[in-house]
């Protein structure tokens, strides 16, 4: 009876997790997004700088992932002025350098982030790399990236004020699925102490490893556990 009730505990957590994710990712998919295009350039010997970017021809059918050690420049063109601010988002955090390049006024402008970095530094702080679009900038805008772990570059520019609202909703679903999980460590944390049967501690372990991990995966850790690391 005991192995049925774990089964079932462990099925909830993951159909929550599921869940959780699945509407995360459909509130961000639908919303009002500028009209943009994206395109690619790998720098295999990280020599590029900006002043070079309007002679290079980058490619739109170019893939990345898994690792590599190069460099990766990806072009923005927006292709249409927005009516309202907009933001730029790259939907993975566990890159180590993410750097923003835009020109304002015909003078080339900066900002550097990335998990190698501090929380702190960032300009919009949020477990994803935002970056805030306005009229003033010049398009194409140019995000580059390198890490050592995998390449992966998920990006989205949407409305900030579509922004603000899906960012509300994820905290909010996000709040609930770490408090059913602390619920199911401490019912089991309470049962171990009262019966004395190691399967409930192992099985807290087992739930405080999977949610950990889905926590670094996504950011969350990073930003509220150690973001000075």
């Amino acid at each position: 009876m005991k192995l049925v009730s774990d089964f079932l505990s462990r099925l909830f957590i993951l159909l929550a997790y599921m869940a959780i994710t699945s509407s995360i990712f459909s509130q961000v998919g639908n919303a009002y997004q500028p009209s943009y295009e994206l395109s690619f350039l790998e720098d295999a010997n990280s020599v590029m700088k900006e002043a070079d970017l309007p002679l290079k021809e980058f490619s739109k059918d170019l893939k990345i992932s898994g690792f590599s050690s190069s460099t990766w420049w990806v072009k923005i063109e927006i292709s249409q002025t927005p009516k309202e601010k907009s933001v730029l988002i790259l939907e993975y955090p566990l890159l180590d350098h993410v750097s923003f390049y835009f020109k304002k006024k015909n003078q080339w402008n900066q900002i550097d982030t990335g998990d190698n970095a501090i929380f702190a530094a960032r300009k919009i702080e949020n477990k994803n790399f935002v970056f805030l679009l306005d009229e003033e900038m010049e398009s194409p805008v140019f995000l580059k990236v390198k890490t050592e772990g995998p390449v992966f570059i998920p990006i989205k520019c949407i409305y900030f004020s579509d922004y603000t609202s899906t960012l509300n909703r994820e905290n909010y679903l996000w709040g609930i699925y770490f408090g059913i999980v602390i619920v199911f460590i401490l019912y089991n944390l309470i049962s171990f102490f009262s019966i004395k049967d190691f399967t409930y501690l192992s099985y807290v372990l087992h739930i405080f490893a999977f949610t950990t991990l889905q926590a670094v995966l996504n950011g969350i850790a990073f930003e509220f556990l150690w973001p000075n690391l």
